[in-house]
């Protein structure tokens, strides 16, 4: 992959879900999903959370380890890593929350917190192909970024976004938040 320059996603969020052991769901997503979804999101997670490593369900917490593993040597062997979140119709790992715990999980893996954000955004346009429009802070380009309240360095996470900029147009994240309450995952 890294001869071919071919990068890959970091998509940590969605198979931590799955393994044993690991933390709880952050409610806030509960709070944002559709009723019925959040109910069948709560069922699963209950179920994994039951889960004996010797069970068979879900990701071993060693194969998940070695995932973490391989995603910082991908990078400190040369690979271009990006992060996002792909919901699967699961929904425990939604687009802005689902990030925000990739941030924390890159974390984990080994990354500064300055890797993670270049992870997070200028490789992820650079992957696109758009990071002569956006994914850097820079003079004409687009403004695509979240306005934070903390220390993402000291706090270990980036969950007080306060503002997100889309298209260079400021949004109130917690009025956006409000705006989706109860409602993802209807199709």
């Amino acid at each position: 992959m890294i001869e071919n320059d071919v990068a890959m996603t970091s998509t940590l969020a969605v198979y931590e879900i799955s393994v044993p052991g690991r933390g709880p769901i952050d409610e806030r997503i509960y709070d944002i999903l559709a009723p019925e979804i959040a109910a069948e999101v709560r069922e699963i997670a209950q179920v994994r959370r039951n889960a004996t490593l010797d069970s068979g369900i879900g990701i071993h917490p060693d194969v998940y380890q070695k995932a973490l593993e391989y995603e910082y040597a991908f990078v400190q062997a040369g690979g271009t890593l990006a992060a996002g979140v792909d919901p699967t119709g699961y929904g425990a790992a939604p687009p802005g929350y689902g990030d925000q715990k990739n941030y924390e999980l890159l974390l984990e893996a080994g990354f500064t917190p300055a890797e993670v954000v270049q992870i997070m955004s200028a490789n992820g346009a650079r992957v696109l192909g758009i990071d002569d429009e956006t994914g850097t802070i820079e003079i004409g380009k687009v403004a695509d970024l979240v306005v934070l309240e903390g220390d993402p360095e000291a706090d270990g996470h980036i969950r007080e976004t306060r503002i997100v900029f889309k298209g260079g147009v400021g949004w109130d994240a917690p009025k956006l938040i409000d705006s989706i309450r109860g409602i993802v995952g209807i199709r």
